[in-house]
């Protein structure tokens, strides 16, 4: 093939057979390379690799440009992309973390943003995209989410920058990828790749902005702003670079400013020529007539055309009146935003032979405009490369838009590699219920093994409390400030450090799964077991609230021997809300693996107060009767609960002492 022998240029006979292909395909053009600019600036020249240096200018190579000029390879790209170790985070897990949607439970809470709203400050379509996957898939490897950080943090240091990307070059950004997949499946315009000409230019801008970066940040993160997006920024503005010279040399720029369409430059072509002196006489006689009409009407009148109408006249709606003492005209439509259209006979007559001549002249450039489609299909693999890089560049700004937005604090985490045995989040919030209207959030420290100090904890944290405590919150703050630090962004915390986990397993929720014919217990113990199955000593653990789906005795029993096989054989970060109190006995059975933590309350003038702080040791009970009266129990039912919870307590008591 064509790419085949400019790749490899194995012999002159080879590069011959190209050069006459080329000359084939440029006289569809007039013999005119429209790959010149007519400049020759230095480094311009392109030497077809294999040393094919003869008179051959690539001409019109269908499938090469692209290909012959790009140097990434896309094998290792993909090796690079399938390569990355990802964390395991299924289905369940976010639902649980309300990633992308509301969990029934966080509703009740009165939550109304997903972290992918909180976070998709994206402005393209490409990062659009991308975050989703990323909030998917976060990622394993310390090197790769450094990078990320060391860019996030850039971006907060260089406002300048930032603001630019973010309010005008992302903004300005086409959708490539369905650009791209357009010209794939053969169903690309002139006007796509017009589209995609404008990322080109806008693609320039974008390099020296990253580059005036390197005086504000440190060598190692602007080494990082170059790995990750600026060298392949650069390397599309090469890759591209002779595709802008295509659209430039073929697409008539001067019309489409009048008349808002896309077409071949009629230079190209002797019968284009021809036909577009023909349709500039036109113009200028419906010019004419556009003047008159000005001289009658005593008003501004413009002129416009499409392809549907042919010329008409404009006017704005406060010149209306100024129509009326003019016969002959036919009024086409009237809006508020546009003005009156109308034409004459005259304008008409004009129409007539106007709209045959477009049609000509789009019958005639058809073959042309297949193959300039066809030439901008052989630059598909540059434009998924900088779609790939436009995308990264997207999130990450938009990681930089909330740290550098947001009311509270957020700070880079200091992440450790697997295995290190480290949480120590300090003041920890979380990200989305913090953001909630009249929202005064308590933050919390989370300490499960080493912290930061090197003191060694326990990896087992069982934590009791009142209904509405603020359990459920701790926990998903926890596992959300680990989860947002291993997909490259800013934590909501005054100081994070954590061990890489390679993986978040929850047990949330009661709710029933009836419409699956799944039960609240059977649902509890299907994601028990997958915890147990799948989880590993570097995984973190959520259970909020664990055998309450069947009896007391079965449920606690339950909930004992599986708080001890994660304690016993994973040791891994655990985070276990609970009511079941007696499960706190395990910290003495365990004392260097278990520690009880609850949800500071108290009771004054006989109301509960729930101050939403977690402190050291075990909740005196769960305050059952006391929510219930909050929400308005009569005071009958307030008092018979009461008597039997005292009743039973007294059984219970009396068993343990015989016992």
């Amino acid at each position: 093939s064509v790419t085949d022998i400019i790749q490899t240029g194995t012999n002159d006979e080879q590069a011959n057979n190209v050069i006459e292909q080329d000359d084939d395909l440029l006289m569809h053009f007039n013999g005119i390379d429209v790959f010149q600019t007519g400049g020759n600036e230095e480094g311009d020249d392109i030497i077809p690799a294999g040393g094919v240096t003869s008179n051959f200018s690539f001409g019109f190579n269908f499938n090469s440009p692209a290909r012959g000029e790009t140097t990434h390879n896309k094998d290792t790209q993909n090796e690079e992309t399938f390569g990355l170790k990802l964390m395991n985070i299924d289905t369940a897990a976010q639902q649980a973390l309300d990633i992308f949607s509301i969990g029934s439970e966080s509703n009740q809470c009165g939550a109304s943003i997903t972290l992918h709203d909180h976070l998709n400050r994206c402005r393209s379509s490409s990062g659009k995209r991308l975050i989703r996957d990323w909030l998917c898939h976060p990622l394993l490897s310390l090197p790769q989410i450094e990078k990320r950080l060391d860019v996030v943090e850039a971006l907060c240091s260089c406002p300048a920058v930032r603001q630019s990307l973010h309010e005008n070059l992302l903004r300005r950004m086409p959708d490539i990828g369905l650009l791209t997949r357009k010209l794939e499946q053969g169903k690309a315009t002139l006007s796509d790749c017009y589209r995609l000409y404008q990322m080109v230019i806008l693609i320039k801008r974008i390099s020296p902005l990253l580059s005036s970066m390197q005086t504000s940040v440190t060598e190692r993160i602007f080494a990082s702003i170059n790995e990750l997006i600026l060298e392949k920024v650069q390397q599309s503005i090469v890759d591209l670079r002779r595709f802008a010279q295509l659209i430039e040399n073929t697409l008539d720029f001067d019309y489409f400013e009048q008349n808002g369409q896309h077409r071949i430059q009629p230079n190209i072509d002797p019968k284009l020529q021809e036909i577009s002196k023909k349709i500039d006489g036109m113009n200028e006689e419906a010019q004419n007539l556009r003047r008159k009409m000005a001289d009658n009407a005593k008003c501004e009148v413009k002129l416009e055309s499409n392809s549907e109408l042919g010329f008409f006249l404009r006017v704005t709606l406060k010149s209306e009146g100024s129509l009326r003492s003019v016969n002959g005209i036919r009024v086409i439509d009237s809006t508020k935003g546009g003005g009156v259209r109308f034409s004459t006979s005259k304008l008409d007559q004009l129409n007539t032979q106007y709209l045959e001549l477009l049609s000509s002249y789009e019958s005639s450039q058809q073959e042309l405009t297949k193959i300039v489609i066809s030439t901008c299909a052989g630059y598909i693999p540059a434009l998924k490369l900088f779609d790939d890089c436009i995308g990264v560049l997207d999130v990450l700004t938009a990681f930089s838009i909330v740290t550098a937005t947001s009311a509270t604090p957020y700070v880079r985490p200091k992440i450790l590699e697997k295995g290190t045995g480290v949480l120590d989040l300090r003041s920890c919030r979380h990200p989305t219920v913090e953001r909630l209207p009249n929202m005064h959030y308590i933050p919390n420290d989370v300490q499960l093994g080493q912290n930061n100090d090197g003191q060694n904890s326990a990896s087992f944290m069982i934590l009791t409390g009142a209904n509405m405590g603020g359990k459920s919150t701790y926990l998903k703050a926890a596992a959300l400030t680990i989860f947002l630090g291993q997909i490259g962004c800013f934590v909501p915390c005054e100081m994070a450090s954590f061990s890489i986990v390679d993986g978040i397993f929850t047990r949330v929720g009661a709710g029933d799964f009836q419409f699956k014919g799944i039960s609240t217990f059977m649902a509890e113990m299907m994601d028990c077991a997958t915890i147990l199955e799948r989880a590993t000593p570097n995984s973190l653990i959520l259970i909020d609230e664990l055998g309450r789906g069947t009896s007391t005795y079965d449920g606690f029993g339950l909930a004992w021997a599986i708080s001890e096989d994660i304690i016993c054989r994973l040791n891994c970060f655990t985070l276990f809300a609970t009511h079941f109190h007696e499960i706190s006995k395990l910290e003495k059975r365990y004392p260097e693996k278990v520690k009880n933590c609850r949800m500071d309350t108290f009771v004054e003038d006989g109301k509960l107060v729930i101050l939403f702080q977690v402190m050291q040791g075990v909740a005196q009970k769960s305050f059952g009767l006391s929510i219930a009266q909050i929400v308005g129990f009569s005071k009958e039912i307030l008092d018979d609960a009461e008597n039997i919870l005292i009743e039973l307590e007294g059984k219970c008591m009396a068993e343990n002492s015989e016992g």
